[in-house]
């Protein structure tokens, strides 16, 4: 199987660009010999010193399925293909997922459009945060005419499973305000690894965060964020992500 992604993007994928400053200056007319400076005295350079160098790395994780929706395992990096607005660009570093603690947000719609869907929706959660390993943690956040934190992080399943219990719809859907606490304080997880689980069944109507913003702030995150619309099946190990009709601002 190979599979190949393209990209518009600025930079290429997983590459580590050192910013060094340049020392070059030009210069108009004619060049007269500058006068040749005396060599400072050296310095030494103390172990506490730091030195620090600016570096930009793009990440990209994926999920690779067959046309029946099953997980392709065993690939390896010859398996992949970036291009970068139509140019190739090379893999410097592929990782295959290995099992490692997650940090987790779960964004939980509860506008009053979930009013039919509330209990099939809390019963997957239920399901999902039963199957999550020894070791992750997770923390919750409910939204709909406002976003608002209903259990912060904790490793401690049951008592996720109580704040789901007693999650109400009720009013708009403020999408946008919620994606952005949950980026806030996915920030506070211990964990390298971090994700948000967003689950809705529609469109933004309520918040005061704007799409743009929103989508620039999740691309200097890093943080993957799962989305679930009109599908909230999620199997043990993971989370079967539906595709959107659309996430387009109001």
């Amino acid at each position: 199987m190979k599979v190949v992604f393209k990209f518009g993007l600025t930079a290429a994928l997983l590459l580590a660009t050192l910013m060094v400053p340049s020392a070059l200056k030009a210069q108009s007319g004619q060049r007269t010999p500058a006068p040749r400076a005396t060599p400072p005295p050296r310095q030494e350079i103390d172990e506490g010193d730091v030195v620090r160098v600016d570096t930009e790395l793009v990440t990209l994780t994926a999920t690779v399925t067959d046309s029946r929706g099953r997980y392709v395992a065993n690939l390896k990096q010859s398996d992949f293909t970036v291009y970068e607005d139509g140019a190739k660009q090379e893999l410097s570093y592929f990782n295959t997922g290995d099992r490692v603690p997650v940090s987790l947000g779960i964004l939980f719609d509860t506008s009053g459009s979930m009013i039919d869907k509330i209990h099939g929706v809390q019963d997957a959660v239920e399901h999902f945060v039963k199957s999550v390993s020894a070791g992750d943690e997770i923390f919750l956040i409910r939204f709909s005419e406002d976003a608002e934190l209903v259990q912060d992080f904790t490793d401690d399943r049951r008592r996720i499973l109580r704040a789901v219990e007693h999650l109400e719809p009720q009013g708009s859907t403020a999408l946008y305000d919620a994606v952005v606490l949950g980026l806030e304080g996915i920030k506070q997880g211990k964990h390298r690894k971090r994700a948000l689980l967003l689950l809705t069944d529609g469109n933004d109507t309520a918040s005061s965060a704007r799409f743009d913003s929103v989508v620039a702030l999740a691309r200097r995150s890093e943080v993957t964020i799962y989305l679930t619309r009109e599908c909230f099946t999620l199997p043990r190990r993971g989370a079967q992500i539906c595709k959107p009709e659309k996430f387009r601002d109001r």
